[in-house]
């Protein structure tokens, strides 16, 4: 809770030490190294707690891992082996299709789906899947009339709206896709969804009903920065740099680690000719010193104030990460 990663490990470390079965202690390890997207700990702690305790769980992270590094392969073969010793868990069926739809395996997924799903009847993200893979099948009707269940039968929670907007999505029906995924954006409290009805309006030539979806919605939500960076890409696509910047500036106001934000404010400072460009593009480059976007943005600012030699090796470096 203070942010103390290394305390933390350590005191984790020392409690596998202490007792090599405590299940709690190796899993909060291993799901650590996960959340840090170092795949290499969290396999290495995945199957010292599995080789330990015997859980099957652990299998799951290993699968999450393996997945992380791109290995797809050996992710199924993960996933596999947790539903067949754990036959009783819905969310071992549920990862393991996950992994088939990975593997570009549909039909097998769906069948994974419905264990879940029989074993859980109100596994909403299961039943997401489900929908999503119906439509990937070519079962369109299937699709629509699942989804239309969820939204008798889970109103309140928006997903059943969002699986619809996602099928009439892939239906180019974009008006009526970007209607549910409203709706499901009121329901769920999710920013995300509202992302989607922009996207919508805007492959219907719309953009700017998207946009009025979007600034309504940062009424009422302000610190949605889902949200706000898909309204500031928007603007920044449409070359409306002042105003982009503007939205750029409240995102890195509310986060001051976004690197993202700081590289476009940045990029966006350039072109306003504003002197706060290249102090921005710098504090990027501290955030995100190999991201090859805010390599490419601080060596060309660097350029343009004079130093070209630190300017062309960032350019350089940016040229080959990407």
């Amino acid at each position: 809770a203070e942010n103390r990663e290394a305390d933390f490990v350590s005191n984790l470390e020392k409690a596998t030490r202490a007792d090599p079965k405590d299940v709690r202690a190796r899993m909060m390890l291993a799901h650590y190294w996960l959340a840090r997207r170092d795949a290499g700990k969290a396999i290495a702690e995945a199957r010292a707690g599995l080789d330990a305790t015997g859980e099957a769980q652990f299998h799951d992270v290993m699968g999450s891992a393996q997945a992380l590094q791109g290995d797809h392969v050996s992710a199924l073969a993960s996933f596999v082996k947790w539903a067949e010793l754990q036959p009783g868990a819905p969310q071992a069926h549920f990862r393991l299709a996950q992994a088939q739809l990975v593997q570009k395996n549909p039909a097998a997924a769906l069948v994974a789906l419905d264990k879940a799903l029989a074993l859980r009847a109100d596994f909403l993200d299961a039943a997401f899947v489900k929908v999503m893979t119906l439509e990937q099948l070519g079962r369109r009707d299937d699709a629509l009339s699942l989804a239309r269940d969820l939204q008798a039968k889970h109103a309140k929670s928006g997903v059943g709206f969002l699986a619809e907007a996602e099928v009439r999505m892939a239906a180019r029906q974009y008006p009526d896709a970007a209607r549910l995924y409203a709706r499901a954006a009121q329901l769920s409290g999710q920013g995300q969804a509202m992302v989607g009805a922009y996207r919508a309006h805007a492959l219907n030539a719309q953009p700017a009903e998207g946009e009025k979806l979007l600034r309504q919605w940062l009424g009422s939500h302000p610190k949605d920065a889902v949200v706000r960076h898909q309204l500031s890409q928007g603007l920044l696509g449409q070359g409306r740099h002042r105003e982009a910047a503007e939205q750029y500036e409240v995102l890195s106001r509310d986060n001051p680690r976004d690197a993202i934000a700081l590289n476009n404010l940045a990029w966006l400072y350039g072109q306003l000719n504003d002197g706060r460009a290249l102090a921005t593009a710098e504090q990027a480059h501290k955030l995100a010193p190999d991201n090859a976007a805010v390599l490419d943005t601080f060596g060309w600012l660097l350029v343009n104030s004079g130093q070209a030699k630190r300017g062309v090796d960032l350019i350089a470096k940016a040229h080959s990460k990407a």
